[in-house]
């Protein structure tokens, strides 16, 4: 897809708008403004996707929470102790949601158009566009830890500073590669400034989905807690794995010491083999790659 944004000036806005649409005639069936109108308060859950969508790890926890104290206020559902099950199904959920589309980013599924097909799917619960997505994660992958073109550089970030810097980073980056291949115009200013702008709107519509699809108690207990671990373990297996090794050099590390590390690696597919699955990235799961047991990091950058 890195070739389509790179040759296509309006890849991502015509994708984009597109998903709009039919997520939009998606939702008609399931009669929204039946819910709208259960909803205690629904401008303040309208009004609350905006910062859940496009803020940082802090903003969407407090939105979550926010979210949370709207559902139980004194005209909301009658709390029942059972919607708690729902949290760890909804971290899992959205830890898998997010490993997948990941695989279908790579194409490692076959028949290869599944990953297409599946990777729109997945990627709708992470709130984000699979088209965008990709083009992120290949210019991840061509330029890693190069302060300058990676999308999202660990550098000397502490995990909290790199968690607020890297959804910046990640639509600084795409402008930046985007005027690059169409060049610094007016006319491409405001193309990109069209697509930033249904980039947020795509991903309040997928909120919105979300919402009108679970009803208000699945998207507090089962999508929130899905969106939010799949964010925090995004920031982390990204911050943890790229690591500065002074001199300019940054190198990318397979973590696999330690209970959490184990464990995750076993439940979501050798997540934190990372240097693994930079070296082999169309491998579902990188923990069997060849030279699983060379030492050290493979060196992804060198500022010299």
């Amino acid at each position: 897809m890195l070739r389509q944004f790179t040759n296509d000036p309006l890849f991502l806005l015509r994708y984009y708008l597109l998903s709009i649409l039919v997520l939009a005639v998606l939702m008609v069936p399931l009669a929204p403004a039946r819910l709208v109108s259960a909803l205690p308060w629904p401008w303040l859950w309208a009004l609350l996707l905006v910062p859940l969508v496009v803020g940082g790890l802090g903003v969407i926890g407090a939105c979550a929470l926010a979210f949370l104290a709207l559902l139980l206020n004194a005209d909301g559902p009658a709390f029942d102790p059972r919607y708690l099950l729902l949290v760890p199904l909804g971290v899992l959920f959205g830890l898998y949601m997010l490993a997948l589309t990941h695989v279908a980013g790579h194409r490692s599924l076959r028949p290869r158009w599944l990953n297409r097909v599946l990777g729109e799917v997945f990627s709708v619960p992470q709130l984000i566009g699979f088209a965008g997505w990709c083009v992120t994660h290949i210019l991840h992958h061509k330029h890693a830890d190069d302060p300058e073109r990676d999308p999202h550089p660990t550098g000397q970030h502490s995990f909290f500073a790199f968690s607020a810097f890297m959804k910046k980073s990640i639509v600084r980056r795409l402008r930046a590669a985007y005027l690059e291949a169409f060049g610094d115009s007016r006319r491409s200013r405001r193309l990109w400034l069209a697509t930033e702008l249904a980039l947020v709107a795509n991903r309040l519509t997928r909120a919105l989905f979300m919402l009108v699809l679970l009803g208000p108690v699945g998207f507090v207990f089962f999508f929130l807690p899905s969106f939010v671990g799949s964010t925090l373990f995004f920031i982390h297996f990204n911050w943890a794995a790229h690591r500065p090794l002074g001199d300019g050099r940054w190198g990318i590390v397979n973590l696999d010491e330690g209970w959490y590390y184990k464990i995750v690696n076993t439940l979501l597919l050798g997540s934190y083999y990372h240097k693994n699955h930079h070296l082999h990235p169309s491998l579902i799961n990188p923990k069997y790659a060849p030279g699983v047991g060379e030492p050290g990091p493979h060196v992804s950058h060198t500022g010299a």
